[in-house]
């Protein structure tokens, strides 16, 4: 026997070494693309980005677009035809003359930041809410935050709109 052959014990624990130094190649590449998949999120501008693209879908009318842009989990929540009902409604209270409500407040919440590790604590709330001259309410929200991860995805996941209400309750009866 030569010096160079290896006997089939030593070429599987050669082949286990090589597997494992991958593992820990493919796992270091996976773990930076969460740290600046993180830092992306911690500024508001990609949320901002893809509620502006979504709300212009659902004003053009465009709700199979504007469907897609939305997570597995609402998908699951609310029907295709549930959303259609939901989009046309917002388009309504959008399309209302001014002088219909009496007051009109719009805020933000998130994103957070700081512990990259858990890519889905990440989100970002916006609230709109229209007041109404006798008393009536309106509040949307939209939420936006990212699928859910997985090790088995080298690229990190992407952000989806995963709440969208619409609330309304009636003025006080006097």
């Amino acid at each position: 026997m030569d010096n160079m052959d290896l006997t089939a014990a030593e070429a599987i624990w050669l082949l286990m070494l090589m597997m494992l130094a991958a593992c820990g190649v493919y796992y270091y590449v996976w773990q930076q693309a969460r740290i600046a998949a993180w830092r992306h999120g911690e500024n508001a501008t990609p949320y901002q980005t893809l509620r502006d693209r979504f709300m212009a879908h659902v004003v053009a009318g465009e709700h199979d677009q504007a469907y897609a842009l939305t997570s597995q989990r609402f998908r699951q929540e609310v029907s295709k035809d549930r959303f259609v009902e939901l989009a046309k409604r917002h388009v309504e209270l959008n399309q209302q003359p001014d002088g219909q409500h009496q007051g009109e407040s719009e805020g933000q919440s998130g994103p957070p930041s700081g512990d990259p590790s858990g890519l889905a604590h990440q989100y970002m709330a916006f609230h709109r809410q229209y007041r109404y001259r006798d008393g009536k309410l309106i509040t949307m929200t939209l939420q936006i935050r990212r699928d859910p991860d997985s090790l088995l995805m080298l690229e990190p996941p992407g952000f989806r709109i995963d709440v969208w209400t619409i609330e309304e309750k009636p003025g006080e009866q006097r």
